[in-house]
């Protein structure tokens, strides 16, 4: 499963390849690097909040989507 933020232009997409997730703007990559870089997610809560706010996007198991 996907986890975007709201205003992604996939988010209301019914399917989504890991290869749409892998075109990104040099932007995105250097943000999520600055946010999490050396300190890491500790926890799914941060990584949803991060997902949330806009600063990334990842693929999580199908059971997360049920909390």
């Amino acid at each position: 499963m996907a986890a975007l933020p709201a205003g992604h232009p996939l988010a209301g997409a019914g399917r989504v390849r890991l290869a749409d997730l892998a075109v990104a703007p040099a932007d995105v990559h250097e943000r999520v690097e600055r946010d999490i870089g050396e300190h890491g997610v500790e926890g799914l809560a941060q990584l949803l909040a991060l997902i949330g706010l806009g600063r990334t996007t990842t693929v999580l198991p199908r059971s997360v989507a049920a909390r």
